[in-house]
């Protein structure tokens, strides 16, 4: 999660997951970009946390919650996603 990190780095949450290959970021208005494919994949950096199942995170208007089905990420007002090795789907 990005949020008021600095000049040029955008407000962003980003999640992505090995398999299958896809990714999808998200703004702070709740719209999110998606990607499928290897080529959407980063590299994370070592040391870079994952966030365990049942585990929450929350940096300024982001809020990420981890379960088994997969995490959802969402916005104050609800909009967000849920991303999964079904998919990734809107919510709110």
């Amino acid at each position: 999660m990005n949020y008021q990190r600095g000049s040029g780095i955008p407000d962003e949450t980003y999640c992505q997951t090995d398999t299958p290959p896809q990714s999808v970021r998200m703004s702070t208005d709740g719209s999110f970009k998606t990607c499928t494919g290897d080529s959407c994949l980063g590299n994370a950096g070592e040391g870079t946390a994952t966030l365990a199942y049942g585990q929450a995170a929350s940096v300024g208007p982001f809020n990420c919650r981890s379960e088994m089905s997969g995490v959802t990420c969402t916005v104050i007002s609800g909009r967000g996603f849920t991303i999964s090795s079904a998919g990734i789907n809107s919510v709110g």
